[in-house]
């Protein structure tokens, strides 16, 4: 893919201007003690995970929300996948609300198809 005068590798997600100063992140990164530039290259890492295995078809295309069931206990999964105990659970506070865990082993990504789902990443191949 080519964007502007440089070719684009095709497996990639957007990384969002400003992650490292956005109010979520601040407040993981002072909850888990750690610089906020750590915490938000482990979301990305998360990102990364969600673009691997969610597939378009668990993306609701009104609210742009991806879900994805894990099993029981989804959280540590998704903090050691990050390598940072608590980072999934931080996120999944209802002062941040980026992940939502639900029964049966689900969690939801609030917008998350509207940023690295296929359609997003079709809009930004047009731009």
């Amino acid at each position: 893919m080519h964007i502007g005068s440089y070719l684009m590798a095709g497996d990639w997600i957007k990384w969002s201007k400003g992650l490292a100063d956005k109010r979520e992140v601040v407040l993981a990164a002072s909850r888990l003690q750690r610089d906020r530039y750590e915490i938000a290259g482990r979301i990305m890492k998360i990102w990364e995970w969600c673009d691997d295995n969610i597939s378009e078809s668990s993306i609701d295309p009104e609210t742009g929300d991806a879900s994805v069931v894990l099993g029981s206990d989804p959280l540590p999964f998704l903090s050691a996948l990050c390598g940072l105990p608590g980072l999934a659970e931080v996120l999944a506070s209802p002062e941040i609300c980026w992940i939502s865990a639900r029964s049966g082993g689900r969690l939801t990504f609030p917008n998350l198809g509207r940023h690295n789902g296929t359609t997003a990443k079709r809009r930004t191949r047009r731009q």
